[in-house]
């Protein structure tokens, strides 16, 4: 009788102790998942492209880490404002790459609107206590104006600027499925520059 009740409280003590380190396990695994998040337009999402062979896909293969991919092609600054909070701030992430602009141009939005749609996007990732970091993901960004503009966004907000990591993508027509939008093996060019510069903010 009295090593029954021995086994019972061993087995309850165990199932209590197994409990335990599985709670430990999945919120690990929940602050992991939304660690580092890729925020752009159809450069990030990987246009044309298996999602494997997105630049945010091979960014978390480079880094061991899980980076989520919330790219749309074809959204404008604008339109990413509004689902900033749904689609990245509710995720609680450590680190946010904003990459906007390239499709700005083609739907009459000026510069300045432009520029500060990202300061705004800049902005609320701070607020929410997170660390986020500007890419230049297509070749019309890299124009003065725009260029200049997030250098002073970056230098304003003491934030990270990533502007060179497409320069060998647009020297090399190999590394582009058209003019614009790199293939497999552009975004893994642009992967490995992105893991570059962001690896002292991790």
């Amino acid at each position: 009788m009295k090593l029954n009740f021995i086994i019972i409280i061993f087995i309850i003590v165990l199932g209590v102790g197994f409990y335990y380190v599985l709670s430990l396990r999945a919120v690990n695994s929940e602050f992991d998942k939304g660690s580092i998040i890729c925020f752009g337009d159809s450069i990030t999402e990987g246009h044309r492209l298996r999602r494997i062979n997105s630049y945010p896909y091979q960014l978390g293969l480079l880094l061991g880490k899980e980076v989520v991919n919330t790219g749309i092609s074809g959204e404008t600054s604008s339109e990413a404002l509004l689902r900033l909070k749904k689609d990245v701030l509710e995720r609680k992430p450590r680190l946010v790459i904003v990459q906007f602009g390239g499709n700005d141009p083609y739907r009459q939005i000026p510069c300045e609107e432009t520029l500060k749609n990202n300061d705004l996007i800049v902005e609320q990732v701070l607020n929410a206590g997170a660390v986020p970091a500007l890419l230049i993901g297509e070749f019309n960004m890299l124009e003065p104006q725009y260029l200049e503009g997030l250098r002073e966004i970056a230098r304003r907000r003491e934030i990270l600027l990533i502007e060179d990591a497409i320069d060998e993508i647009i020297r090399d027509p190999k590394s582009r499925i058209d003019d614009v939008h790199p293939n497999a093996a552009g975004q893994k060019i642009l992967a490995q520059n992105v893991a570059r510069a962001i690896k002292p903010l991790l």
